[in-house]
C-alpha cells in the first residue's frame, strides 16, 4: 500500500493505492500501515532509556484501582451508607485499564504509544483529583449508617383499653428488650462509621499517592521524549554543518 500527494493551486491531493491481493478493506490496509509505521514501531532506544520503575509505578496504579473496585463493591453491598454510589467502580476500572497500558508501554515502547500513555496518564490524575474530592465530601457528611428504630413503648396497647397488671408487665419486659436492642444496634452502627471513615481515609491516601505517581510517569517519559527529540535535531544539524566537499591535503613535499 502506497500513498502519493499532490499540489496544484491551493489544492492538495491524497491518492492511496491499495493493495489488491490484500482481502482486507482499506480502511483496515489503512491501520495496518500506520502501525507498521516507524512513529509505532518498538523503539530500542526507548526501551533502553525507560527504567524499570515505570513498571512499578504502573502496579501502583494497578492496586488503586483494584482498591476502588473492592471499596466500591462494599458500599454497594451496604445500602445507603454512602453518596458515592457506583462511582468508584468505573473509576477503579478505568484506573486498572490505563495501567495496564503503562505496563504495555513500558514493555514495548514506542512513540506512538509513549506518547498515549502520558495523555492516558494527565486523565488518570484528573481522576485521581476526582477520587480525593469524592471521599472527602463522603468523610466530610459521614457514613449514613443508622438503620436503629427507638422503640415505642405505647405501640402495642390501645388508646381505649387499659392494661392489667400482668399485661403491663409483659409489655414493660418486652420494651426493655427492645430498648436493649435499640442500644446495641446504636454500638454497632457507631463502630461501622468508624470503619467507613478510615476506608475513607485511606482511600483519599492512595488517591493521593496515585495522583503523585501519574505525574511522575507523565514527567519521566516527556524527558525521555524530549531527549529523543533534541538528539534528532543534533543529527540533523550536524548533517547541515558538514562540508560538501572535503578539502584534499596537498601532497607532501619530498
Amino acid at each position: 500500500m502506497s500513498l502519493s500527494i499532490s499540489e496544484a493551486e491551493g489544492v492538495t491531493v491524497f491518492t492511496v493505492y491499495s493493495n489488491q491481493k490484500s482481502k482486507w478493506p482499506l480502511l483496515c490496509q489503512i491501520l495496518g500501515t500506520m502501525c507498521y509505521s516507524p512513529v509505532c514501531s518498538v523503539s530500542s532506544r526507548l526501551k533502553q532509556q525507560l527504567s524499570s520503575a515505570l513498571t512499578a509505578l504502573a502496579a501502583i496504579q494497578i492496586m488503586v484501582g483494584i482498591m476502588n473496585l473492592g471499596i466500591g463493591s462494599l458500599t454497594l453491598a451496604i445500602y445507603n451508607i454512602s453518596d458515592l454510589y457506583a462511582t468508584p467502580l468505573w473509576l477503579g476500572g478505568v484506573i486498572i485499564a490505563i495501567g495496564i497500558m503503562c505496563i504495555l508501554a513500558e514493555k514495548f515502547p514506542s512513540p506512538c504509544l509513549v506518547v498515549l500513555t502520558v495523555l492516558m496518564n494527565i486523565v488518570s490524575s484528573a481522576l485521581a483529583i476526582t477520587n480525593i474530592v469524592l471521599y472527602s465530601v463522603d468523610l466530610a457528611r459521614g457514613p449514613m449508617y443508622n438503620r436503629c428504630q427507638f422503640p415505642d413503648r405505647q405501640q402495642d396497647v390501645y388508646s381505649w383499653t387499659t392494661a392489667s397488671p400482668s399485661k403491663k408487665a409483659m409489655q414493660d419486659k418486652i420494651y426493655e428488650e427492645k430498648l436493649k436492642d435499640y442500644r446495641s444496634c446504636q454500638a454497632n452502627s457507631l463502630i461501622m462509621q468508624k470503619i467507613l471513615g478510615g476506608l475513607d481515609i485511606m482511600m483519599i491516601m492512595l488517591a493521593v499517592l496515585h495522583l503523585c505517581v501519574t505525574i511522575s510517569w507523565c514527567v519521566l517519559n516527556i524527558k525521555v521524549l524530549r531527549k529523543k527529540q533534541a538528539k534528532a535535531k543534533d543529527m540533523e544539524d550536524s548533517e547541515l554543518c558538514k562540508p560538501l566537499m572535503e578539502q584534499e591535503n596537498p601532497d607532501p613535499v619530498c
